[in-house]
């Protein structure tokens, strides 16, 4: 997918995604180890 920024920081251990699109139909779906966090998230 283009256009994605992500950001870390390690001061609080979080990553911030951005992207250009907004609104209800707007979605990102993220998946990734289960020691970054990134399992088995939710799609809200």
């Amino acid at each position: 997918m283009g256009g994605v920024t992500v950001e870390y920081d390690s001061d609080v251990n979080n990553l911030t995604f951005t992207t250009a699109t907004t609104g209800e139909g707007s979605t990102i779906a993220v998946n990734g180890a289960l020691r970054f966090g990134l399992s088995d998230i939710p799609l809200v």
